[in-house]
Protein backbone atom coordinates (compact mmCIF):
# COMPACT_ATOMS: atom_id res chain seq x y z
CA UNK A 1 0.00 0.00 0.00
CA UNK A 2 1.49 3.54 -0.55
CA UNK A 3 0.65 7.32 -0.69
CA UNK A 4 1.51 9.74 -2.76
CA UNK A 5 1.70 12.67 -1.20
CA UNK A 6 -1.45 14.97 -2.44
CA UNK A 7 -3.59 15.26 -0.06
CA UNK A 8 -5.42 0.10 52.16
CA UNK A 9 -7.85 2.84 50.46
CA UNK A 10 -6.95 6.74 49.96
CA UNK A 11 -10.26 8.52 48.85
CA UNK A 12 -8.31 12.05 48.56
CA UNK A 13 -4.34 13.53 48.91
CA UNK A 14 -2.92 11.26 46.74
CA UNK A 15 0.10 13.09 45.04
CA UNK A 16 0.67 12.40 41.36
CA UNK A 17 2.88 9.08 40.55
CA UNK A 18 6.28 9.41 38.48
CA UNK A 19 6.00 8.16 35.44
CA UNK A 20 9.11 6.66 35.75
CA UNK A 21 12.97 7.61 35.71
CA UNK A 22 13.57 10.27 32.81
CA UNK A 23 14.07 8.70 29.03
CA UNK A 24 17.82 6.95 28.96
CA UNK A 25 20.49 8.35 26.41
CA UNK A 26 19.75 6.63 22.52
CA UNK A 27 21.35 4.01 22.05
CA UNK A 28 23.84 3.48 19.28
CA UNK A 29 21.75 3.79 15.97
CA UNK A 30 21.06 0.69 14.18
CA UNK A 31 23.20 -0.61 10.56
CA UNK A 32 21.49 1.18 7.52
CA UNK A 33 20.03 -0.67 5.49
CA UNK A 34 21.21 -1.26 1.52
CA UNK A 35 19.47 1.33 -0.38
CA UNK A 36 16.61 -0.21 -1.60
CA UNK A 37 16.23 -2.96 0.48
CA UNK A 38 13.25 -3.24 3.20
CA UNK A 39 13.57 -7.14 3.09
CA UNK A 40 15.82 -8.18 5.85
CA UNK A 41 16.61 -5.37 7.94
CA UNK A 42 15.85 -5.88 11.65
CA UNK A 43 16.29 -2.91 13.80
CA UNK A 44 16.49 -5.10 16.96
CA UNK A 45 16.60 -3.84 20.60
CA UNK A 46 20.02 -1.38 20.06
CA UNK A 47 18.39 0.43 17.23
CA UNK A 48 14.82 1.53 19.24
CA UNK A 49 15.49 5.17 20.62
CA UNK A 50 13.39 6.77 23.26
CA UNK A 51 9.83 8.26 21.49
CA UNK A 52 10.20 12.19 21.66
CA UNK A 53 7.19 14.01 23.43
CA UNK A 54 5.49 13.15 26.40
CA UNK A 55 1.90 13.00 27.55
CA UNK A 56 -0.26 15.56 28.09
CA UNK A 57 -2.16 16.77 31.83
CA UNK A 58 -5.53 15.40 30.36
CA UNK A 59 -7.41 13.35 33.15
CA UNK A 60 -8.67 9.76 32.49
CA UNK A 61 -11.04 7.84 34.27
CA UNK A 62 -9.50 4.25 33.96
CA UNK A 63 -12.12 2.12 35.38
CA UNK A 64 -10.80 -1.65 34.67
CA UNK A 65 -10.48 -3.42 38.49
CA UNK A 66 -11.72 -5.83 38.97
CA UNK A 67 -12.20 -5.97 35.35
CA UNK A 68 -13.88 -9.64 35.78
CA UNK A 69 -17.13 -8.93 37.36
CA UNK A 70 -20.39 -11.08 38.56
CA UNK A 71 -22.57 -8.54 39.89
CA UNK A 72 -23.52 -4.91 40.57
CA UNK A 73 -21.46 -2.15 42.25
CA UNK A 74 -19.60 0.58 42.00
CA UNK A 75 -16.45 0.19 40.12
CA UNK A 76 -14.65 3.60 40.52
CA UNK A 77 -16.18 6.75 42.15
CA UNK A 78 -14.83 9.91 41.52
CA UNK A 79 -17.62 11.73 43.87
CA UNK A 80 -17.10 13.53 46.88
CA UNK A 81 -18.19 11.51 49.86
CA UNK A 82 -16.98 9.56 53.42
CA UNK A 83 -15.69 6.45 53.29
CA UNK A 84 -13.39 4.26 51.04
CA UNK A 85 -15.73 4.27 48.09
CA UNK A 86 -15.27 7.82 46.73
CA UNK A 87 -11.79 9.29 45.70
CA UNK A 88 -13.24 12.85 45.44
CA UNK A 89 -11.67 14.39 42.36
CA UNK A 90 -13.40 16.94 40.09
CA UNK A 91 -12.85 17.59 36.76
CA UNK A 92 -12.44 20.84 35.08
CA UNK A 93 -12.09 21.51 31.49
CA UNK A 94 -11.08 18.61 28.92
CA UNK A 95 -11.43 14.87 30.64
CA UNK A 96 -11.44 11.75 29.19
CA UNK A 97 -12.94 8.04 30.45
CA UNK A 98 -11.65 4.66 29.77
CA UNK A 99 -13.51 1.09 30.48
CA UNK A 100 -12.72 -2.10 30.13
CA UNK A 101 -14.47 -4.96 31.74
CA UNK A 102 -15.62 -8.85 31.28
CA UNK A 103 -19.28 -9.99 32.49
CA UNK A 104 -18.73 -13.91 33.59
CA UNK A 105 -21.94 -14.14 35.03
CA UNK A 106 -24.73 -16.06 33.87
CA UNK A 107 -27.10 -12.53 33.35
CA UNK A 108 -26.93 -9.51 31.87
CA UNK A 109 -24.91 -6.68 33.69
CA UNK A 110 -25.47 -3.73 32.52
CA UNK A 111 -22.80 -0.63 32.39
CA UNK A 112 -23.30 2.95 33.56
CA UNK A 113 -20.85 6.02 33.29
CA UNK A 114 -21.97 8.30 35.52
CA UNK A 115 -21.60 12.41 35.74
CA UNK A 116 -22.05 13.95 38.91
CA UNK A 117 -22.49 18.01 39.32
CA UNK A 118 -21.53 18.55 42.87
CA UNK A 119 -21.94 22.39 42.90
CA UNK A 120 -24.90 24.76 43.18
CA UNK A 121 -24.97 25.94 39.70
CA UNK A 122 -25.73 24.25 36.48
CA UNK A 123 -22.57 22.66 34.94
CA UNK A 124 -22.33 22.31 31.03
CA UNK A 125 -20.57 18.98 29.68
CA UNK A 126 -19.62 19.27 26.27
CA UNK A 127 -19.35 15.42 25.01
CA UNK A 128 -16.47 14.57 21.99
CA UNK A 129 -15.92 11.09 20.13
CA UNK A 130 -16.82 8.51 22.07
CA UNK A 131 -17.26 4.32 21.39
CA UNK A 132 -18.08 1.21 23.02
CA UNK A 133 -18.45 -2.60 22.12
CA UNK A 134 -19.13 -5.36 23.52
CA UNK A 135 -17.90 -8.46 22.40
CA UNK A 136 -20.90 -9.62 20.47
CA UNK A 137 -20.39 -6.93 18.28
CA UNK A 138 -16.97 -7.11 17.22
CA UNK A 139 -15.97 -11.15 17.49
CA UNK A 140 -12.06 -12.26 17.88
CA UNK A 141 -10.81 -12.84 14.26
CA UNK A 142 -7.00 -13.98 13.64
CA UNK A 143 -6.08 -11.91 10.81
CA UNK A 144 -2.19 -12.71 9.18
CA UNK A 145 0.73 -10.18 10.01
CA UNK A 146 0.26 -8.10 6.80
CA UNK A 147 -0.80 -4.60 7.63
CA UNK A 148 -3.99 -4.23 5.43
CA UNK A 149 -6.02 -1.22 4.14
CA UNK A 150 -9.31 -0.62 6.35
CA UNK A 151 -10.86 2.32 5.36
CA UNK A 152 -14.10 1.14 6.36
CA UNK A 153 -13.39 -0.01 9.96
CA UNK A 154 -14.38 -3.86 9.01
CA UNK A 155 -11.30 -5.53 10.20
CA UNK A 156 -11.52 -5.04 13.96
CA UNK A 157 -11.00 -8.47 16.43
CA UNK A 158 -12.25 -7.85 19.71
CA UNK A 159 -13.99 -5.37 21.40
CA UNK A 160 -10.90 -3.41 22.55
CA UNK A 161 -9.46 -3.21 19.02
CA UNK A 162 -13.37 -2.01 17.91
CA UNK A 163 -13.43 0.75 20.59
CA UNK A 164 -9.94 2.57 19.94
CA UNK A 165 -10.90 2.05 16.10
CA UNK A 166 -14.31 3.98 16.37
CA UNK A 167 -13.06 6.14 18.72
CA UNK A 168 -10.39 7.38 16.54
CA UNK A 169 -11.99 7.61 13.18
CA UNK A 170 -14.51 10.06 16.03
CA UNK A 171 -17.26 7.55 16.83
CA UNK A 172 -20.50 9.26 18.93
CA UNK A 173 -21.88 6.73 20.90
CA UNK A 174 -22.96 9.21 22.70
CA UNK A 175 -25.40 10.98 20.22
CA UNK A 176 -25.43 14.33 22.30
CA UNK A 177 -23.41 17.26 21.77
CA UNK A 178 -23.53 18.21 25.24
CA UNK A 179 -25.71 18.03 28.68
CA UNK A 180 -26.51 19.99 31.08
CA UNK A 181 -26.35 18.63 34.91
CA UNK A 182 -28.71 20.55 36.78
CA UNK A 183 -26.61 21.51 40.65
CA UNK A 184 -26.49 18.22 42.47
CA UNK A 185 -27.74 16.64 39.44
CA UNK A 186 -26.50 12.70 38.97
CA UNK A 187 -26.92 10.91 35.51
CA UNK A 188 -25.96 8.44 33.59
CA UNK A 189 -24.47 9.51 30.65
CA UNK A 190 -23.75 6.42 28.40
CA UNK A 191 -25.18 2.85 29.57
CA UNK A 192 -23.58 -0.85 27.91
CA UNK A 193 -25.32 -3.64 28.28
CA UNK A 194 -22.83 -6.62 29.18
CA UNK A 195 -24.36 -9.85 27.99
CA UNK A 196 -22.98 -13.27 29.95
CA UNK A 197 -19.40 -14.05 28.50
CA UNK A 198 -18.90 -10.76 27.08
CA UNK A 199 -16.05 -7.75 27.26
CA UNK A 200 -17.26 -4.35 26.87
CA UNK A 201 -15.10 -1.56 26.18
CA UNK A 202 -15.22 2.01 26.06
CA UNK A 203 -13.64 5.66 24.96
CA UNK A 204 -15.06 8.93 25.86
CA UNK A 205 -13.99 12.55 25.75
CA UNK A 206 -15.48 15.52 27.56
CA UNK A 207 -15.05 18.82 28.37
CA UNK A 208 -16.47 20.99 31.25
CA UNK A 209 -17.12 24.02 32.02
CA UNK A 210 -17.63 23.71 35.82
CA UNK A 211 -16.60 21.60 38.11
CA UNK A 212 -17.98 17.32 37.51
CA UNK A 213 -17.54 14.13 39.29
CA UNK A 214 -17.23 10.99 37.19
CA UNK A 215 -17.79 7.07 38.17
CA UNK A 216 -18.65 3.91 36.53
CA UNK A 217 -21.16 1.46 38.00
CA UNK A 218 -22.70 -1.88 37.32
CA UNK A 219 -26.44 -2.37 37.78
CA UNK A 220 -28.03 -5.83 37.39
CA UNK A 221 -31.24 -4.08 35.51
CA UNK A 222 -30.91 -1.19 32.87
CA UNK A 223 -29.20 1.76 35.32
CA UNK A 224 -31.21 5.21 35.89
CA UNK A 225 -30.25 7.91 37.03
CA UNK A 226 -32.28 6.66 40.98
CA UNK A 227 -30.73 3.25 40.74
CA UNK A 228 -27.02 4.17 40.43
CA UNK A 229 -27.37 7.30 42.85
CA UNK A 230 -28.82 4.93 45.81
CA UNK A 231 -25.76 2.49 44.88
CA UNK A 232 -22.97 5.43 45.12
CA UNK A 233 -24.79 7.13 48.07
CA UNK A 234 -24.21 4.03 49.77
CA UNK A 235 -20.81 3.32 48.81
CA UNK A 236 -21.26 0.00 47.20
CA UNK A 237 -18.12 -0.86 46.32
CA UNK A 238 -17.52 -3.44 44.22
CA UNK A 239 -16.13 -6.81 45.95
CA UNK A 240 -12.58 -7.37 45.13
CA UNK A 241 -11.86 -10.83 44.41
CA UNK A 242 -9.12 -12.45 46.78
CA UNK A 243 -7.55 -13.64 43.38
CA UNK A 244 -6.58 -9.94 42.00
CA UNK A 245 -2.99 -9.11 42.14
CA UNK A 246 -1.77 -6.60 44.51
CA UNK A 247 0.22 -3.62 42.71
CA UNK A 248 3.94 -3.53 43.82
CA UNK A 249 4.57 -0.33 45.39
CA UNK A 250 7.27 1.93 43.22
CA UNK A 251 10.56 1.10 43.95
CA UNK A 252 9.71 -1.93 46.05
CA UNK A 253 12.00 -4.89 45.79
CA UNK A 254 10.66 -8.41 44.65
CA UNK A 255 9.19 -9.33 41.73
CA UNK A 256 6.97 -6.77 40.31
CA UNK A 257 3.24 -6.76 39.31
CA UNK A 258 0.66 -4.00 37.94
CA UNK A 259 -1.97 -4.60 39.43
CA UNK A 260 -5.51 -2.94 37.44
CA UNK A 261 -6.37 0.31 36.88
CA UNK A 262 -9.21 1.61 39.25
CA UNK A 263 -9.01 5.59 39.58
CA UNK A 264 -7.75 8.85 37.43
CA UNK A 265 -4.58 8.86 35.11
CA UNK A 266 -2.88 11.90 34.53
CA UNK A 267 -2.43 11.63 30.54
CA UNK A 268 -4.91 11.14 27.52
CA UNK A 269 -2.50 11.62 24.77
CA UNK A 270 1.27 11.28 23.94
CA UNK A 271 1.99 13.85 21.25
CA UNK A 272 5.57 14.41 20.02
CA UNK A 273 7.25 14.85 16.51
CA UNK A 274 9.74 11.84 15.37
CA UNK A 275 12.56 14.60 14.97
CA UNK A 276 15.28 15.68 16.98
CA UNK A 277 15.40 19.33 16.12
CA UNK A 278 11.93 20.14 14.93
CA UNK A 279 13.25 20.64 11.68
CA UNK A 280 11.92 18.15 8.96
CA UNK A 281 13.21 14.32 9.01
CA UNK A 282 15.89 15.12 5.73
CA UNK A 283 15.78 12.27 3.34
CA UNK A 284 19.42 11.99 1.32
CA UNK A 285 21.35 9.32 -0.70
CA UNK A 286 22.13 7.63 2.04
CA UNK A 287 19.42 4.82 3.15
CA UNK A 288 18.66 5.05 6.54
CA UNK A 289 16.47 3.07 9.32
CA UNK A 290 15.13 4.47 12.98
CA UNK A 291 12.86 3.35 15.51
CA UNK A 292 11.08 4.47 18.23
CA UNK A 293 9.68 2.76 21.13
CA UNK A 294 6.01 3.04 21.42
CA UNK A 295 4.19 2.52 24.84
CA UNK A 296 7.68 1.23 26.91
CA UNK A 297 6.82 -0.01 30.33
CA UNK A 298 8.58 -0.43 33.20
CA UNK A 299 9.16 -4.12 32.41
CA UNK A 300 10.27 -4.06 29.16
CA UNK A 301 11.24 -0.46 27.30
CA UNK A 302 13.24 -2.38 24.58
CA UNK A 303 16.38 -1.30 25.98
CA UNK A 304 15.73 2.75 25.96
CA UNK A 305 14.51 3.01 29.77
CA UNK A 306 11.57 4.98 28.86
CA UNK A 307 8.47 4.24 30.85
CA UNK A 308 5.53 6.26 29.25
CA UNK A 309 2.89 4.66 31.91
CA UNK A 310 0.52 7.18 32.75
CA UNK A 311 0.69 7.93 36.32
CA UNK A 312 -2.34 7.66 38.93
CA UNK A 313 -3.49 10.96 40.22
CA UNK A 314 -6.00 8.93 42.23
CA UNK A 315 -6.28 5.16 42.98
CA UNK A 316 -7.63 2.46 45.28
CA UNK A 317 -5.10 0.72 47.84
CA UNK A 318 -5.56 -2.00 45.67
CA UNK A 319 -4.93 -1.23 42.55
CA UNK A 320 -1.95 -0.15 39.73
CA UNK A 321 0.50 3.04 40.64
CA UNK A 322 0.31 3.94 36.79
CA UNK A 323 -1.55 2.63 33.55
CA UNK A 324 1.16 0.82 32.50
CA UNK A 325 -0.94 -0.59 29.21
CA UNK A 326 -1.83 2.76 28.30
CA UNK A 327 -4.88 1.69 27.26
CA UNK A 328 -6.85 4.60 25.18
CA UNK A 329 -3.96 6.45 25.32
CA UNK A 330 -4.06 8.42 22.21
CA UNK A 331 -0.40 8.07 20.19
CA UNK A 332 -0.13 11.45 18.26
CA UNK A 333 3.09 11.54 16.17
CA UNK A 334 4.45 14.57 13.50
CA UNK A 335 7.25 13.25 10.94
CA UNK A 336 7.91 15.98 8.55
CA UNK A 337 9.64 14.83 5.73
CA UNK A 338 12.12 16.55 3.06
CA UNK A 339 13.56 14.88 0.02
CA UNK A 340 17.10 16.71 -0.21
CA UNK A 341 18.67 14.17 -2.88
CA UNK A 342 18.84 14.39 -6.20
CA UNK A 343 16.78 10.98 -7.07
CA UNK A 344 13.37 10.13 -6.12
CA UNK A 345 12.88 8.44 -2.24
CA UNK A 346 10.93 6.32 -0.57
CA UNK A 347 10.06 6.87 2.60
CA UNK A 348 8.16 3.80 4.75
CA UNK A 349 6.50 3.13 7.76
CA UNK A 350 6.66 -0.41 9.82
CA UNK A 351 5.11 -1.69 13.12
CA UNK A 352 6.70 -3.81 14.92
CA UNK A 353 6.54 -5.62 17.96
CA UNK A 354 10.30 -6.92 18.78
CA UNK A 355 11.64 -8.47 21.52
CA UNK A 356 11.05 -11.83 22.91
CA UNK A 357 8.48 -14.08 21.62
CA UNK A 358 5.69 -15.08 24.00
CA UNK A 359 4.81 -19.07 23.97
CA UNK A 360 1.55 -18.46 23.60
CA UNK A 361 0.17 -17.58 20.30
CA UNK A 362 -2.39 -14.77 21.13
CA UNK A 363 -1.66 -11.50 18.96
CA UNK A 364 -0.37 -8.67 21.03
CA UNK A 365 -1.66 -6.08 19.06
CA UNK A 366 -4.83 -5.71 17.41
CA UNK A 367 -5.38 -2.39 16.29
CA UNK A 368 -5.89 0.53 13.87
CA UNK A 369 -3.38 3.31 12.76
CA UNK A 370 -4.20 6.21 10.92
CA UNK A 371 -1.81 7.88 8.82
CA UNK A 372 -2.17 11.64 7.24
CA UNK A 373 0.04 12.80 4.53
CA UNK A 374 0.14 16.72 3.96
CA UNK A 375 1.61 17.95 0.76
CA UNK A 376 3.62 21.40 0.24
CA UNK A 377 -0.12 22.64 -0.84
CA UNK A 378 -2.10 21.89 2.25
CA UNK A 379 -3.89 18.50 0.58
CA UNK A 380 -4.25 15.50 3.26
CA UNK A 381 -4.71 11.92 2.49
CA UNK A 382 -5.43 9.60 5.47
CA UNK A 383 -4.85 6.43 5.43
CA UNK A 384 -6.57 3.93 7.62
CA UNK A 385 -4.29 0.73 7.88
CA UNK A 386 -5.00 -2.19 10.47
CA UNK A 387 -2.16 -3.91 12.25
CA UNK A 388 -2.05 -7.46 13.70
CA UNK A 389 0.94 -9.10 15.03
CA UNK A 390 2.33 -11.57 17.57
CA UNK A 391 5.33 -10.77 19.87
CA UNK A 392 8.49 -10.95 18.32
CA UNK A 393 7.23 -9.82 15.07
CA UNK A 394 9.52 -7.21 13.17
CA UNK A 395 7.08 -6.34 10.30
CA UNK A 396 8.58 -6.60 6.14
CA UNK A 397 5.73 -4.76 4.64
CA UNK A 398 5.10 -1.13 5.47
CA UNK A 399 2.16 0.29 6.71
CA UNK A 400 2.44 2.85 4.29
CA UNK A 401 4.96 4.26 1.57
CA UNK A 402 5.47 8.06 1.22
CA UNK A 403 7.14 8.63 -2.92
CA UNK A 404 8.96 11.91 -2.32
CA UNK A 405 10.53 13.75 -5.72
CA UNK A 406 13.70 15.47 -5.14
CA UNK A 407 13.41 18.37 -3.23
CA UNK A 408 10.09 17.53 -1.95
CA UNK A 409 8.53 18.02 1.16
CA UNK A 410 5.54 16.79 2.69
CA UNK A 411 4.31 16.16 6.40
CA UNK A 412 3.01 12.60 7.97
CA UNK A 413 1.04 12.16 10.92
CA UNK A 414 0.34 8.99 13.12
CA UNK A 415 -2.17 8.55 15.32
CA UNK A 416 -3.09 5.61 17.25
CA UNK A 417 -5.38 4.69 19.94
CA UNK A 418 -3.93 1.87 22.16
CA UNK A 419 -6.30 -0.48 22.33
CA UNK A 420 -7.26 -2.52 25.47
CA UNK A 421 -6.26 -6.68 25.34
CA UNK A 422 -2.91 -5.31 23.76
CA UNK A 423 0.40 -6.26 25.27
CA UNK A 424 3.22 -3.79 24.82
CA UNK A 425 5.97 -2.52 23.96
CA UNK A 426 5.72 -1.84 20.67
CA UNK A 427 8.06 0.36 17.95
CA UNK A 428 7.41 2.86 15.25
CA UNK A 429 10.46 2.53 12.43
CA UNK A 430 10.79 4.92 9.50
CA UNK A 431 13.15 4.03 6.77
CA UNK A 432 14.26 5.68 3.79
CA UNK A 433 16.24 4.59 0.61
CA UNK A 434 15.58 4.41 -3.36
CA UNK A 435 11.60 3.36 -4.87
CA UNK A 436 11.51 -0.80 -4.88
CA UNK A 437 10.76 -2.14 -7.79
CA UNK A 438 7.84 -4.43 -8.64
CA UNK A 439 9.68 -7.64 -7.47
CA UNK A 440 11.45 -5.89 -4.62
CA UNK A 441 7.08 -5.10 -3.90
CA UNK A 442 6.16 -8.61 -4.44
CA UNK A 443 9.09 -9.80 -2.09
CA UNK A 444 7.40 -7.80 0.49
CA UNK A 445 4.17 -9.19 0.07
CA UNK A 446 4.88 -12.77 0.02
CA UNK A 447 7.26 -12.63 3.21
CA UNK A 448 4.62 -11.22 5.35
CA UNK A 449 2.18 -13.95 4.32
CA UNK A 450 4.48 -16.80 4.74
CA UNK A 451 7.27 -15.49 7.10
CA UNK A 452 10.11 -16.16 4.89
Amino acid sequence: MSIRPNGSNKPAGLPPVPSGAPPAAPPPAASAPRAGDALTLTTGLNGVQPLPGGLDQVPVLNSNHPEIVYGPGVIVSTLPGAGASHLNYPFMGPFEVFTHHQNRSERDLFQALVLHNPGTAPVRVKVGPSAATITNQAPYRDHGPVPAPDPWGMRASGPGDKTAMDFLRGGRAIKADEVVLAPGETRVVHALRLPPGNEGTGAFRFTTEGPVNGAVVIEDAPPTAASVKRRLDAGDLMPRSSHDPIATQPGAPGQLIFGRVAGVQTGAAWRGSLTTDGEAFRVTDQADSKSWVLVGKRSNTLGTGQDQAAPLARRYGDTAYAAHGNYGVTYDLALPLRNDSQQPREVRLYFDSPGKPLPQLSRVFRGAIAIDVTDAAGRTRTEHVHVSQRAGEVATVPLTTIKLAPGEATSVRVRVVYPANSTPPHALRVETGEPLNAMQRLGDVLRGWFGF
